[in-house]
């Protein structure tokens, strides 16, 4: 017996949740499709049942998140919740390969909207890898999902609109902040502030966060970056520099500063696995750093009914994602005859008008964090690129001088080999063959495979099942 779902979302963030709610209110039945066990996403994730937690520091924020949250559990009987859920192949078109509970099983579907949110984007240094030192969204989600605060000294280095969230969160949680370490200058920080002007729920965001700061006494030192790390069995010291206009280290301007906990990251950049291994054409983004899908005013990729929202279709942060992910819905309910064009123009019309207002402060966050070409100076041959088969930047720089000059042709190094198939890696080796002057069209991303996520043996070792929301 074949059972199908008339449209599927991947990813339960703002996009997703949203995608789902004007797919479920025009009446098609749909699967949301997650791993987490909860609605929410990286911004608006919940803890855990069991834990009780204190108002976050953007209460702004946490009350949209809770908005859309009601909105999706408001959405009826036609959408179906796949939680504990991670897709891992898509074999054939139309189908997903989902494994959950210890089961395997395909979810078949007419349309399919993916919102893959974004990843961090780090900038590797001489001891990064060291016990200790972790993702600026790491150490966000330990303290706000999990009541965790980090022990000891704590230092905050990199760039992006992560940084000053964290700090928040680090002294929100009672932990001692030792410095705040933003790569580019205090005027570029501002400049953000014109683009938030044409979206003012964002302000409110901010100055709580800055406020924070200012109420524990925390500076923020603008225009440093980090050049090492060093310990024994965890990081003991970290090495800042001050940076010039272009990103690069001013020599003679060495920082040392004791450390026990290191906290890094230099903004986001999409993720796009999932959308990538079912074929949808990608590319490289050159003011933005980052392999990006090609998608057109409504999401819509590549491949015929595949749509891609939020910010693995490209960074913009959760309003944006929500922006992105109303539109997409609207657009595959009326390609479902869920909808005519009157009602499309009508419901949409808002949401676009919302894309337009948005995309100047977008803009504006890429200009102001996208990394410079200076801001790579941190890596010297012997800095680890690929942690999970330890390839070290000389490697790749000895392949760069025999002549290779993309990233399929670094695979002999073992780049990109391990169980992530390049998820922390692609990304940095991309820039170093951009840095070493090859050509825009050599920048492809890497082939993908399926599982596309790290799985257990056991979980190919039982009968394939096929589940949906409706007979058909």
């Amino acid at each position: 017996m074949t059972h199908r779902f008339q449209a599927a979302v991947v990813g339960m963030g703002p996009a997703g949740m949203a995608a789902a709610i004007e797919l479920a209110r025009a009446g098609v039945k749909i699967a949301l499709i997650d791993q987490a066990p909860l609605p929410g996403g990286q911004v608006y994730r919940q803890p855990p049942g069991e834990f009780s937690m204190p108002p976050g520091l953007a209460p702004s924020r946490h009350n949209i998140g809770h908005a859309l949250r009601r909105e999706l559990a408001q959405a009826g009987s036609s959408l179906t919740f796949l939680n504990g859920a991670v897709v891992w192949g898509a074999f054939s078109p139309g189908t997903l390969s989902v494994h959950q509970t210890g089961r395997n099983y395909e979810v078949s579907y007419e349309k399919l909207v993916i919102c893959e949110g974004a990843q961090e984007r780090i900038i590797p240094c001489p001891g990064w890898t060291l016990p200790g030192v972790i993702s600026l969204g790491g150490l966000q989600k330990m303290i706000t999902t999990q009541g965790i605060a980090p022990r000891g000294r704590v230092l905050l280095a990199g760039s992006g609109p992560l940084l000053i969230g964290t700090a928040a969160a680090v002294v929100g949680a009672g932990a001692s902040l030792v410095g705040v370490y933003e790569a580019v200058s205090f005027t570029s920080l501002m400049s953000l502030g014109l683009g938030m002007m044409a979206w003012p729920r964002l302000l409110p965001e901010s100055f709580s966060y800055m406020s924070e700061l200012i109420f524990k006494g925390v500076k923020v030192h603008f225009n440093w970056g980090l050049k090492t790390l060093s310990g024994d069995d965890r990081v003991r010291e970290a090495t800042l520099v001050r940076l010039d206009g272009s990103g690069a280290p001013i020599p003679g301007s060495e920082r040392i500063v004791p450390v026990d906990v290191v906290g890094i990251g230099s903004g986001l950049q999409p993720h796009v696995r999932l959308a990538r291994l079912i074929g949808c054409r990608t590319e490289y983004d050159p003011d933005r750093r980052y392999f990006a899908p090609v998608t057109d005013t409504w999401g819509q990729s590549s491949q015929t009914g595949v749509y891609i929202a939020g910010d693995g279709g490209g960074v913009g942060g959760a309003d944006w994602s929500e922006v992105q992910g109303r539109i997409s819905g609207l657009h595959a309910s009326w390609s479902l005859n869920r909808m005519g064009c009157d009602q499309l123009g009508s419901f949409s019309s808002r949401w676009l008008r919302s894309k337009r207002r948005l995309q100047a402060y977008v803009n504006a966050l890429h200009r102001v964090f996208t990394p410079k070409d200076g801001h790579y100076s941190s890596i010297t041959p012997e800095t680890v690129i690929c942690r999970c088969e330890a390839v070290r930047a000389g490697d790749l720089m000895a392949r760069m001088k025999m002549g290779e000059q993309d990233l399929t042709a670094l695979k002999p190094s073992r780049l990109a080999m391990g169980p992530c198939q390049g998820r922390g890696c692609e990304g940095i080796a991309t820039e170093m063959l951009r840095l070493h002057d090859v050509p825009r069209e050599n920048l492809k991303a890497l082939h993908l495979r399926p599982p596309i996520i790290p799985m257990p043996l056991s979980a190919f070792s039982k009968h394939t099942e096929r589940v949906s929301g409706s007979r058909s």
